[in-house]
C-alpha cells in the first residue's frame, strides 16, 4: 500500500470523523439546554454548507462566505425557533415529529434547487 494512498484515507476518514463529532456535540447541546430532540440537527449543517457554497458562487470570497453562511444558519434556525419549536417544548414526541418533517423539507428544497442546474 503506498503512503499517498494511506494518507488520503487518514486524512478523509479524520474529516468526516470531526464532522459527524461537530453534528453530535451540537445536537447534545440543543438536547441538553432545551430539552428538544432536533431531527434536522443535520439539515442545519447542510443548510450552512450550502449557503457558504452558494456565496462563493455569487462571488463573495471563502473567507467570508463562512461569516455569511453562519448568519443564514442563525436567521433560518431563530425563524424555525420562533414559528414551530416554541409551541413544542416540553412534548418531546411532538418536537421530534416537527423537526424530522423539518428536515424533510429542507433535503426536498435542496434536491429540487440542484436539479435546476
Amino acid at each position: 500500500m503506498e503512503f499517498d494512498f494511506l494518507a488520503t484515507v487518514l486524512l478523509s476518514s479524520l474529516s468526516s470523523a470531526s464532522i459527524l463529532l461537530i453534528a453530535t456535540i451540537g445536537l447534545a447541546v440543543v438536547y441538553g439546554l432545551m430539552g428538544v430532540i432536533n431531527l434536522a440537527h443535520g439539515e442545519f449543517l447542510m443548510v450552512g454548507a450550502y449557503s457558504a457554497l452558494t456565496a462563493t458562487q455569487l462571488g463573495i470570497p471563502y473567507p467570508l462566505a463562512i461569516p455569511v453562511a453562519i448568519v443564514i444558519t442563525m436567521l433560518i434556525g431563530a425563524i424555525v425557533e420562533l414559528l414551530i419549536i416554541r409551541r413544542l417544548y416540553g412534548r418531546l414526541f411532538d418536537t421530534m415529529l416537527a423537526t424530522w418533517g423539518l428536515g424533510m423539507v429542507f433535503k426536498e428544497r435542496v434536491f429540487l434547487r440542484s436539479q435546476t442546474f
